[in-house]
């Protein structure tokens, strides 16, 4: 895996895992706090998403593989603990 996709990767595992975190407790002084909370939480899965797709290339899988960023941070454990078939 190239150390630049990998780096990218991780900061949007990272980011999306917090965005996700942030949605859940967002406490909004102007009333918006379901609108507010459910951006967040759904920015936070696509980020997610997109980074699972991201190191499944890269570990030389399908992008179908994914949707395992539907399950958060546990899709991302299970991608990463597969075998690198890229080398």
């Amino acid at each position: 895996m190239l150390t630049t996709n990998k780096k990218s990767v991780y900061i949007g595992i990272s980011s999306g895992f917090i965005l996700q975190i942030v949605g859940i407790f967002v406490k909004s002084p102007i009333g918006m706090n379901d609108a507010l909370s459910a951006i967040l939480f759904i920015s936070g899965y696509f980020l997610l998403i997109w980074s699972c797709w991201l190191y499944a290339r890269e570990k030389g899988y399908s992008g179908a593989w994914r949707l395992l960023g539907l399950f958060s941070l546990l899709g991302f454990v299970i991608l990463f603990f597969l075998k690198d078939k890229s080398k």
